[in-house]
């Protein structure tokens, strides 16, 4: 297997374990766990600094409103011996009316990764990158780097862009033009 296939192997009984572990969302709640906050208000809880299995992260990616408000964070683990692991942190409400952090995605649809940075730069040429590292070098090195981000030689990243970002772009162009705003 190449290494652009290993990119898209199937996740192993292990890696599947890890994505599980990571949500400490209360068991006896079911999916039902509240309400997920976003932007973050300024009387919300601290954000932890570590995970309390996999420690601190080696990276973490805030998600931003487009007036700069943080939203939520993605942070990479990357364990000894074992796969990087990403798990998202997000502020929830319970039942309660009580904040808490917890490890879990928001819900759908997410917002972009970079959206103030989007918003800051609306005269800006868009590039869609797959992760939030790939879109940090792309605005990190301009185009340089776009070449490399939007590499399609490859048969199974060309076809994921095709199935999840072209309908998402072809249904933001349809709402824009609706609005007048093309």
């Amino acid at each position: 297997m190449d290494e652009f296939d290993d990119r898209f192997a199937p996740l192993t009984e292990d890696e599947l374990a890890a994505a599980q572990a990571g949500d400490d969302a209360p068991k006896d709640e079911g999916e039902c766990i509240g309400e997920c906050i976003m932007p973050v208000p300024a009387n919300a809880p601290a954000k932890p600094d570590a995970h309390p299995g996999l420690g601190k992260p080696s990276c973490r990616w805030p998600y931003r409103y487009a007036a700069g408000r943080l939203l939520f964070e993605v942070w990479r683990f990357d364990p000894a011996g074992k796969r990087k692991i990403f798990l998202p942190l997000s502020l929830w409400r319970d039942a309660s009316g009580a904040l808490r952090w917890l490890w879990k995605s928001v819900p759908a649809p997410r917002p972009l990764y970079g959206l103030d940075k989007l918003a800051a730069n609306s005269d800006a040429p868009v590039v869609f990158c797959e992760g939030e590292k790939a879109a940090d070098a792309g605005a990190r090195d301009g185009s340089r780097s776009w070449n490399r981000i939007l590499d399609f030689r490859d048969r199974p990243t060309h076809d994921r862009f095709q199935q999840t970002i072209t309908p998402i772009a072809i249904e933001a162009y349809e709402q824009s033009q609706a609005r007048g705003a093309v």
